[in-house]
């Protein structure tokens, strides 16, 4: 007995145990396991609320296009969204903002227009001005925060209960879009002679139609405070408008916020002291047009995205100018001009620059600067006569003006005393 109970003790001496290692392995173990278990849980409920909350935006879009088919006329009905911040046009009880349900925010677009057949996609469904309108086209859009995928859509084509178009009569489509190709909204449009009713403004895609117009010749403007469209012009006009019997006039406009450029004259081309002309124009150019402007920044331009090279001067009537308008050559590079873009309602600063002449031991007394012709075939000259006009008392002038070649003479009249002949390259620095 004595010798069994020593055997067991060294027996039960021998039991260690678990160590430290097996223990953290075993729980690495456990925390990767049940990682991947609660993954697995959260996958199936973010699946699971995306698959609700797409159910309801279902019923929203059907809810939508409901709404849409019990306005008694559908010449009202019109594009709207419920985060536009407005109250639905076609119904004054609809609160505005997102849709709360279960938690989740929906947003519902409504896009609303006029086509001529339901497969129309172009501007204001205008398919061609020999056809008339003859549906109204309604697509909803539904989204919601938190979206998986793409969002609920849901489209159909409205026949009026009435004529839309009077076969004695004609429409005429206006379509408006921003600097950027969408819809600008809110436009005003008039017609003169006036139209009864008066024309809606633009909805959100941009659009408004004129039905049931009385054939003849109209002018159609539109206007909104603050906007220009790509001529810079406030309040763009279309003159001998043309309405026929039984067919569309389609009118097309860019319109947009000015954005706003301020100017600063001279630049590192010339000293800070220098003096400009009386007078001095200043041309704004880009891809699609010249502006030139006569009167003192700051100007109100359309936005366009890809903005504006300033130049000082007249380009117009002297594309020496324009720095674009000099050959390179291997000793004399342009330095780069950068173009100038801000958004619709934005501002911009921009530095013009100018080349520089110092007139001293004159006297004071007025100075005339005429465009002259150049000597080297890689100068461009003025192709109109241009003269700039420097006063002032004092005896040294630093006299700034736009690159080109030019006669100067002291005194108001090209008959006074010739001082020199100067040409301000842009492709190199003149003194």
């Amino acid at each position: 007995m004595i010798e069994l109970r020593r055997r067991l003790r060294l027996s039960a001496d021998n039991e260690s145990g678990l160590t430290l290692i097996e223990v953290v392995v075993a729980m690495m173990i456990f925390m990767i396991i049940s990682v991947g278990v609660v993954y697995t849980m959260l996958s199936v409920i973010s699946v699971s609320r995306d698959s609700r909350a797409r159910q309801v935006a279902q019923n929203l879009a059907a809810e939508e296009i409901d709404r849409a088919r019990s306005v008694d006329d559908v010449t009202t009905l019109v594009s709207w969204s419920t985060n536009t911040g407005t109250t639905d046009p076609n119904d004054a009880t609809r609160l505005t903002g997102a849709v709360t349900l279960n938690g989740d925010k929906f947003t519902v677009k409504r896009e609303v227009q006029w086509v001529s057949n339901p497969d129309s996609a172009l501007s204001c469904g205008a398919s061609g001005s020999s056809e008339n309108l003859r549906y109204k086209r309604v697509n909803v859009t539904v989204t919601w925060n938190g979206m998986r995928g793409l969002a609920v859509r849901s489209d159909t084509i409205i026949n009026p209960k009435e004529r839309v178009n009077d076969p004695l009569k004609g429409s005429i489509l206006v379509s408006v879009k921003t600097a950027g190709g969408t819809g600008a909204s809110g436009i005003t449009v008039t017609t003169t002679p006036a139209i009864t009713p008066a024309p809606l403004p633009t909805d959100l895609d941009g659009c408004t139609y004129i039905l049931k117009v009385t054939p003849g010749t109209y002018t159609v403007k539109i206007s909104k405070t603050n906007y220009v469209d790509d001529t810079n012009n406030a309040a763009p006009s279309t003159s001998s408008v043309s309405v026929v019997a039984g067919q569309t006039t389609s009118l097309k406009y860019q319109y947009d916020l000015a954005a706003t450029y301020s100017v600063t004259y001279p630049t590192s081309a010339s000293p800070t002291s220098a003096v400009r002309p009386t007078s001095l124009e200043t041309s704004l150019i880009n891809t699609y047009r010249r502006q030139v402007m006569t009167t003192a920044s700051p100007y109100k331009m359309h936005p366009f995205t890809g903005g504006y090279v300033l130049v000082a001067g007249d380009v117009t009537k002297c594309p020496a100018v324009d720095p674009a308008n000099w050959t390179e050559t291997p000793t004399r590079e342009l330095a780069p001009f950068d173009y100038y873009a801000t958004t619709p309602g934005g501002s911009v600063s921009v530095p013009v620059p100018m080349g520089s002449v110092k007139v001293s031991g004159q006297g004071g007394g007025t100075i005339l600067a005429v465009s002259a012709d150049p000597t080297g075939a890689d100068h461009p000259k003025c192709t109109t006569k241009v003269t700039y006009t420097f006063t002032g008392d004092s005896a040294t002038r630093n006299l700034a003006l736009p690159f080109g070649t030019w006669k100067l003479y002291k005194g108001t009249e090209e008959a006074s005393k010739l001082f020199d002949t100067v040409m301000l390259d842009p492709r190199t620095k003149v003194s």
